[in-house]
This record gives structure tokens, C-alpha cells and sequence, in this order.
């Protein structure tokens, strides 16, 4: 688990990343989600600044999942 204090930190930080437009930190399960500009900044960055609060980074590629997917393609 993250404790708050972390989990608030992780979340300013990568929020104040230049082209970051959200970040949300799930302590229990230490997962960062980050929606960014890709032109802005790119995942080498992003992880960086996440591994310096000791958290493991990992891509998840959320398009090649199986089910609903969020924001809903007008094909649904």
C-alpha cells in the first residue's frame, strides 16, 4: 500500500508534469493512471518522475482489452 501522504505527493507531482491532464493514484494496489499529451511528454518521463517515489511502473495497453471500454467508442 501507499500511505496518504505518498499517494498525495505521487499525484501532485505527476500532475505538474507538462502535458499531463490527469493522474489518479489507487494506494491499495499502488496503481498510477496518467492521461497526458503524448507530443508533450512521453512515458520515459512519467515513469521517472513516478519511480523516484519508489513505485514500480508498467504499461497497461487498456485498447487491447477485452470489454467496455472507457470513453464508450460510438461503435457500442
Amino acid at each position: 500500500d501507499i500511505n496518504q501522504a505518498d499517494s498525495l505527493t505521487i499525484s501532485k507531482r505527476v500532475s505538474a508534469t507538462k502535458g499531463v491532464t490527469a493522474c489518479t493514484v489507487n494506494p491499495k494496489s499502488k496503481a498510477v493512471s496518467v492521461t497526458y499529451y503524448d507530443d508533450v511528454v512521453n512515458e520515459s518521463k512519467l515513469s521517472q518522475v513516478i519511480e523516484e517515489q519508489d513505485i514500480a511502473t508498467t504499461k497497461v495497453n487498456f485498447a487491447a482489452m477485452e470489454g467496455p471500454k472507457c470513453p464508450i467508442p460510438a461503435e457500442y
